[in-house]
């Protein structure tokens, strides 16, 4: 798992490194869990642009857990 503390840093990256990054979480069954600043607008079900993602903001994490088996690097 890799976690972006801002997910627009991923969303800024240059074409280059983000090819690489996704091509490496295709390959090793990776996922990408990304956290994103608070804004003043909610949105529900809106599509990133230029992306496949759909996202909720201003959703406040209330439960969160990780395997103890589950890999993650830092």
């Amino acid at each position: 798992m890799i976690i972006f503390e801002n997910y627009t840093k991923y969303l800024h990256m240059d074409k280059w490194s983000k090819d690489i990054l996704d091509k490496y979480c295709r390959d090793f069954d990776v996922g990408i869990v990304g956290f994103m600043p608070s804004q003043d607008e909610t949105y529900v079900g809106a599509q990133l642009r230029n992306s496949l993602l759909f996202i909720d903001t201003n959703v406040k994490l209330k439960v969160s857990t990780i395997m103890i088996i589950s890999c993650l690097v830092s």
